[in-house]
């Protein structure tokens, strides 16, 4: 009241404000904390001052423990692998590498940067990946078998040195050889043909396997797997020995599973068989050439397309007294000019262009002689 020049009433006024009231509640609780805390300490004194007291307060909170946590197991215990199995891939050095199948069973691998392909030439390259070294590569064979072929399993051959025997890192049976291979991809789906005109779809990501030695497909009647390819979207065309032809729309296709045995593309006569299936489009052309050396070439664009699972019609014509042929020999699917090989019963080869054959059409042509063919040495087949 002195320092602030206040009447009695005002100095009054101010201590029955809120604060003052505050202020006693605080006081009051401080007090009884104090209390609270001193109690404790003589409640845990005499816990530490008798073993009975003390065991009876640890059997208490065990079993309000017990009470609020007694749920049951959430996860399963299984049987774990005695050891962990670390892949030889798994510790190899990652690199850009050259993959070669060649003719024979014969593989090569090489790094990318050295690679060249004018020094294996003599190999007779097959199929050629640019990969890496921990990637698989997927090889079907005409057994119907799928073989996976680890990248780091192949040894690194220089291009002057001979290349790898494949036989001797994957399960090949008796004269089985290899129709189709392919890196590694999970995206799209394949196709797959077969001697008896069969054709299966299957997605890519059946195929993501880490086994050696697997079922492609189901063939039945000693039949063989004749090629497979990516599915493309495109028409699929199939041409048999006999001459027949068949064109259809790959979605007609189904998608089956990866045992599965396909569905009939084209009917075959008795002891036809298919020689050729692709995929293909109206800017291409096809060469064929029967096993007396007879060729030509047809535009794709006089293949109409038709329903699945029929005979087809005529894209060789044969002479009555067999004088061009009794059968072809030789289906190339030609994009671009380019030269190709064809060997004969007895080893006589002929290197020609695609360009040198005439065009004829589907329909009546007999083909011109693009080789002479004596006796029994007759067109088997071709080097592309």
């Amino acid at each position: 009241m002195k320092r602030f020049a206040l009447s009695d009433m005002q100095a009054q006024a101010i201590l029955d404000l809120r604060l003052q009231r505050l202020t006693n509640m605080e006081l009051r609780l401080i007090q009884e904390e104090y209390e609270s805390v001193r109690r404790l300490i003589e409640e845990l004194r005499a816990i530490l001052g008798s073993d009975r007291k003390l065991m009876n307060l640890i059997k208490k909170e065990l079993l309000e423990i017990r009470r609020e946590l007694a749920f049951p197991r959430r996860t399963q215990l299984i049987k774990a692998d005695a050891e962990i199995a670390v892949e030889a891939e798994d510790l190899t050095v990652v690199e850009d590498v050259t993959i070669v199948i060649c003719e024979g069973l014969k593989v090569r691998r090489c790094p990318s940067r050295l690679f060249s392909a004018a020094q294996i030439a003599e190999d007779r390259p097959l199929f050629l990946f640019e990969t890496q070294s921990n990637k698989h590569i997927r090889l079907f064979t005409d057994g119907g078998a799928l073989l996976m072929l680890p990248v780091s399993s192949i040894p690194e051959t220089r291009q002057t040195a001979r290349p790898a025997n494949l036989a001797a890192l994957l399960p090949f049976e008796k004269d089985e050889q290899i129709a189709a291979a392919f890196d590694e991809s999970d995206e799209g789906d394949y196709l797959f043909y077969t001697r008896r005109g069969m054709v299966k779809r299957t997605p890519k990501a059946d195929y993501r396997l880490r086994v050696k030695r697997t079922q492609a497909i189901a063939l039945k009647d000693a039949d063989k797997l004749v090629g497979v390819q990516a599915d493309r979207g495109e028409d699929i065309l199939m041409i048999s020995e006999s001459g027949m032809s068949i064109r259809f729309g790959a979605e007609s296709v189904p998608s089956m599973g990866r045992v599965s045995a396909g569905v009939r593309g084209m009917k075959l006569d008795e002891g036809d068989a298919l020689l050729f299936a692709s995929q293909v489009t109206d800017k291409a052309e096809i060469l064929l050439v029967s096993d007396k050396g007879f060729g030509k070439r047809c535009l794709l664009m006089d293949f109409d397309p038709q329903g699945r699972n029929g005979k087809g019609v005529k894209a060789f014509e044969f002479k009555k007294n067999g004088a061009n042929g009794t059968k072809l020999a030789v289906a190339l699917y030609v994009c671009a000019p380019h030269e190709f090989t064809l060997v004969q019963r007895h080893g006589a080869k002929t290197r020609l262009s695609t360009e040198s054959v005439r065009v004829e059409p589907r329909a009546g042509g007999k083909g011109s002689m693009l080789v002479a063919v004596v006796l029994d040495d007759d067109v088997i087949g071709v080097e592309a």
